[in-house]
């Protein structure tokens, strides 16, 4: 998945925010540790791009143990931990050292 498939209906209509949606190919909605860093890469071209990323939904398969079929990134505390690590691994260029330039 790539950040310009992503992005491209966003920026064609000129959309300030998106949600992003997957589905699990094993059933199970819990975010693995390839969607945490997906979300984080994408967190971070939106915000490059001024889009933001409202939340990432999971979709998979309702058990006797786990009642919803869906996993929002924004309810639990993944969202705003890879929102803080995205924001932190972005350099404004007024902080690059000189021979950077």
């Amino acid at each position: 998945m790539h950040a310009r498939e992503v992005f491209q209906s966003a920026i064609s209509a000129g959309a300030a925010a998106v949600v992003l949606g997957a589905q699990s190919s094993s059933g199970d909605p819990t975010p693995s540790e390839a969607d945490i860093k997906v979300t984080r890469d994408l967190i971070r071209a939106g915000q490059l791009l001024k889009i933001e990323v409202l939340d990432h939904v999971i979709i998979g398969r309702a058990t006797e143990e786990r009642l919803k079929d869906y996993v929002s990134l924004r309810s639990s505390i993944f969202l705003f931990v890879i929102r803080a690590t995205a924001k932190m691994s972005l350099t404004p260029l007024h902080s690059r050292p000189a021979w950077a330039d």
